[in-house]
C-alpha cells in the first residue's frame, strides 16, 4: 500500500476546490474527499469516498461512500464507465 497522497479537484460548475487524499491498496485506488461547500448544510462538512478498480490505463469507479456518524456507508456503482489515465514518472 502507498501513503496517503492529498489531491485537490476543482469544481468548474461551483468555482471550488475540494481537498482530500487517496491510496492505492493492490489494484484499488481509493479516493477520500472533504465538502464544505455548500451553505444548506449550515457548516456541516461531509466526507466522501470512491474505490476505483485500477486496470491498464483505465480506473473503474466501483463503490462511493459517504461517513455517516463515523462510519462509511458504501453503495456500489452499476455504472460501467471508467476513467482513462496514463501514469507520470
Amino acid at each position: 500500500m502507498k501513503a496517503n497522497q492529498s489531491i485537490t479537484e476543482y469544481d468548474w460548475e461551483s468555482d471550488y476546490t475540494f481537498h482530500g487524499s487517496y491510496k492505492v491498496m493492490n489494484d484499488t485506488l481509493i479516493v477520500t474527499e472533504k465538502d464544505d461547500l455548500h451553505s444548506e448544510d449550515h457548516g456541516k462538512i461531509k466526507y466522501f469516498r470512491t474505490k476505483y478498480l485500477i486496470g491498464k490505463n483505465i480506473l473503474t469507479a466501483v463503490t462511493n461512500g459517504e461517513l455517516v456518524k463515523g462510519k462509511w456507508i458504501d453503495k456500489k456503482i452499476k455504472s460501467g464507465e471508467y476513467i482513462t489515465y496514463q501514469k507520470s514518472k
